[in-house]
């Protein structure tokens, strides 16, 4: 990502465990042998992703997976993410600040 924030992110923490993922998932999806399931994070520490961006998954003893983001329409968050607004009291999604669909102001 730009500015490259990394968060090392144990399955412990996550919200669903992975058997109820894989339970939602096969309920609207069919698996196949060498799908990837990315299921995620908590994002109390990272920020929207936009156009330009880097992103790495890894799993220790599987591989690392990268790809880059593309956003046709070039558009631009807020870098703030869920635990800024959480500390500053915000409530709500990251707001658009560019773009085709940023109020207009």
């Amino acid at each position: 990502m730009n500015g490259e924030l990394k968060q090392d992110f144990n399955t412990d923490d996550m919200a669903h465990n992975i058997a109820r993922c894989i339970e939602w998932v096969t309920s609207i999806h069919t698996l196949e042998p060498g799908d990837i399931l990315a299921t995620g994070t908590n994002h109390r520490g990272l920020s929207s992703f936009m156009n330009g961006d880097v992103v790495e998954l890894e799993t220790q003893g599987l591989g690392k997976l990268r790809f880059n983001v593309r956003d046709e329409l070039k558009r631009v968050w807020l870098r703030e993410t869920r635990l800024d607004q959480q500390r500053a009291g915000k409530e709500g999604p990251t707001p658009q600040v560019s773009g085709k669909y940023a109020p207009a102001g």
